[in-house]
């Protein structure tokens, strides 16, 4: 901090501020200084003045120090014989006889001029404000004159430029995240390690009603975006992401963010892998899509930014990123679906609402939205446990904001759709029942039907109680090797306490958790 004392009295300065201060003691420094410089060159013109008059009297001054007897004397006849001062007197008798030249008479006389335009300068300076303030500035030019040369640091663009994370080993790492919001990393040694030893995954099964909804790799130099249901973002860099026992959940996001329990994720993307040209895809459940260039969110923020503006009532359902040259699927409750190209949405920036994409019937909301990218499906669970795969080559793409088509046949006995996710065929989904409990999905399992077609009961739901939610899980894949399973646990604590180094899950040539866990990443699946 720029703390000094002013005036005796410790003060924390401005830049402004210090400037001020500096200007007014150079200005204090002149001031003194010509004080000074004009006594000196008065009293040096003062004594040229009397040799003048010596020199001008020679012959009497002569006789007067030749008829004298002491110093002393010599020195008073020659005051009251010309008007001197003891200081003229004085230097008079001082002086030589080499300066009785015609030649040094005219070197005391220029002295004397060059004396007079001296004072009469040094007079005007400490009686302007203007002139000594052009003083300091002339002082100053001079010093950057004699002493200034090539700058030899370079002014560089502070994303360019070495910033601590630059500093940061680049390790590959194993994050994972559960459903509640609880965040780890796992260091990729350890993981292989655990995963020979035939470790189970990630140590979840003490928790009944947590599971792992990210399993992903990646580098400590990249850094995390969580977006909220309220359409914040929020950055989270890997390498401050805590290390913790194979049986620990981690620490809890809303304590790390420093938000709202209440907060609810429902995008997580990484930053550090993404082209310059990637876009985020936003899908709320009023029916709203907008698309943002991901460079937008290239400076983060402590306490997040406002990532897309809501309408009143309206949430955000999911953030995906694309290339920019895909279709952009919407699925309703209703069990409608619409497709259209993405380049029907113009970006947007951050502060922007987006634009509708799907018409909605009153009461209905999206519960599903896809980037599509690949050959692969949509999974449409309902309320009831029915579940149907519909592959995302039936659906023809259309203009945007339309009613769309019948993705699935919803009725009583079915119930609304809950989830739209979507998946290939080694994805697992896990289904979150109304009484708490969860049960696995394995996408594999469902059925293939075509557009408009009813699906069939995925997993039976008890009278009273429905499907709320539905997300992609880790899939439950236990490595098996060679290798003796070693039980030392690595130093690190977790949100639970328990110490030891965290495990990740499935194998370490696998994607970290199915190809749906890097599609969140916003890879190629």
């Amino acid at each position: 901090i720029t703390l000094a004392l002013d005036g005796g009295i410790p003060h924390e300065f401005t830049l402004k501020e210090l400037l001020e201060r500096f200007r007014d003691h150079r200005i204090e420094v002149v001031v003194r200084r010509s004080r000074w410089e004009l006594e000196r060159a008065r009293e040096e013109a003062h004594v040229l003045e009397g040799l003048l008059i010596a020199l001008a009297n020679i012959d009497r001054v002569v006789k007067i120090i030749r008829s004298s007897r002491t110093r002393v004397t010599a020195g008073e006849k020659l005051r009251k014989e010309f008007d001197l001062s003891e200081r003229q007197a004085e230097a008079i008798l001082q002086m030589r006889l080499y300066r009785l030249t015609q030649l040094e008479g005219k070197e005391l006389r220029d002295r004397l001029d060059a004396l007079a335009k001296r004072i009469k300068a040094l007079e005007a300076v400490l009686k302007s404000p203007r002139r000594q303030l052009a003083e300091v500035r002339k002082e100053l030019e001079s010093l950057a004159e004699s002493y200034g040369d090539k700058r030899r640091t370079r002014i560089v663009d502070a994303t360019k430029g070495q910033t601590v994370e630059s500093l940061i080993a680049h390790e590959d790492v194993v994050v994972t995240v559960t459903r509640e919001g609880y965040i780890k990393q796992t260091p990729m040694s350890l993981y292989r390690r655990r995963v020979n030893a035939g470790k189970t995954l990630a140590g979840m099964e003490r928790y009944d009603t947590d599971f792992l909804e990210h399993v992903f790799v990646a580098s400590t130099a990249d850094t995390l975006m969580f977006f909220s249901d309220d359409g914040q973002a929020y950055w989270l860099p890997v390498d401050e992401i805590a290390e913790a026992g194979r049986s620990s959940r981690g620490r809890s996001l809303h304590q790390i963010l420093n938000v709202n329990p209440a907060t609810h994720f429902v995008a997580l993307l990484s930053s550090g892998r993404q082209p310059k040209d990637a876009i985020l895809v936003f899908f709320t459940r009023g029916g709203t899509v907008k698309r943002t260039p991901f460079d937008q969110f290239g400076n983060p923020r402590a306490g997040g930014v406002n990532a897309i503006n809501l309408r009143n009532g309206d949430t955000l359902l999911d953030v995906q990123m694309s290339g920019g040259n895909g279709d952009l699927v919407m699925v309703s409750r209703a069990g409608r679906a619409i497709r259209f190209p993405e380049r029907e949405v113009s970006p947007m920036g951050r502060a922007a609402q987006g634009v509708r994409g799907i018409k909605l019937a009153k009461g209905d909301r999206v519960v599903g939205a896809v980037v599509a990218r690949r050959e692969s499906a949509i999974c449409l669970v309902s309320e009831k446990g029915f579940a149907a795969r519909v592959p995302l080559s039936e659906f023809s793409a259309q203009k945007r904001d339309g009613l769309g088509v019948v993705a699935m046949q919803v009725d009583k006995a079915s119930g609304s759709v809950v989830a739209a996710p979507e998946v290939v065929a080694d994805d697992e989904l896990m289904l979150v029942i109304s009484s708490g409990e969860t049960h696995r999905l394995i996408v594999g399992e469902v059925p293939v039907v075509a557009r408009g077609g009813a699906g069939e009961v995925a997993q039976k739901v008890k009278r009273g109680e429905m499907v709320v939610e539905v997300t992609r899980t880790a899939p439950q894949r236990g490595g098996s090797g060679g290798m003796e399973e070693d039980d030392e646990e690595e130093p690190g604590t977790g949100e639970d306490g328990e110490s030891g180094a965290g495990a990740g899950a499935g194998t370490d040539d696998s994607d970290g958790g199915g190809g749906s866990q890097f599609e969140l990443l916003g890879a190629d699946g």
